[in-house]
């Protein structure tokens, strides 16, 4: 937003249809990154249960990094493995939506979002901070936050912003008991906004 609100109409739904260039993107991906392996395991659970054989290594170590690159071949092969129905991005949206769970459930994780308790706006406030503890790569900033809403800017974000990151806060807003509405206003692949809105009855 850079200081102004933007209106309604730059949102949009995300477009979970578009095609992936899996190997383009991958090969582009900055050296060095890396993803924690407990997002690795928790989709290649899904898998499981679709039961379909699950690429990638016999294990990921929770908190162990894993190249950027590696995941961002390994999450759509997943995505095409568990949802061979479903266009790619959906299936990686489905997904997504465990994330906020696994990391809630890790030690780090537990300790951060104690802090928030059941509160929305508290657990909003913290994405930043929780990004940064499972992520070398991109930024999640909350430049927006009210009752029933908040809105993320990410920025240098890889993993499939239209897909894992849009099923990510939909997972979240479910663990607090909200029924969560996601659109997205994205300036490039890895740089874009999403705002949030729920209903829901616990708290605002």
């Amino acid at each position: 937003m850079d200081g102004a609100h933007a209106s309604d109409a730059a949102f949009r739904a995300p477009d979970l249809a578009s095609p992936v260039d899996v190997e383009a993107w991958a090969a582009a991906a900055p050296r060095g990154g890396f993803v924690k392996g407990m997002f690795f395991e928790v989709v290649k659970r899904e898998v499981r249960v679709a039961g379909a054989p699950a690429p990638g290594r016999d294990r990921y170590t929770a908190f162990r990094g894993y190249p950027l690159d590696e995941w961002l071949r390994f999450l759509p092969e997943c995505a095409a493995r568990a949802f061979p129905h479903l266009p790619v991005r959906e299936g990686m949206r489905r997904f997504g939506h465990g994330a906020f769970r696994t990391f809630q459930r890790s030690t780090a994780g537990s300790v951060l979002f104690s802090f928030a308790g059941r509160d929305r706006q508290a657990t909003a406030r913290l994405a930043g901070t929780a990004f940064d503890a499972i992520s070398s790569h991109g930024r999640v900033e909350v430049v927006e936050s009210g009752p029933g809403h908040v809105m993320l800017r990410f920025r240098g974000m890889w993993d499939y912003i239209e897909g894992w990151h849009v099923g990510v806060v939909e997972g979240a807003a479910r663990a607090l008991d909200a029924e969560p509405r996601v659109e997205v206003r994205m300036k490039t692949p890895r740089d874009g906004d999403l705002r949030l809105s729920w209903d829901g009855s616990s708290a605002a």
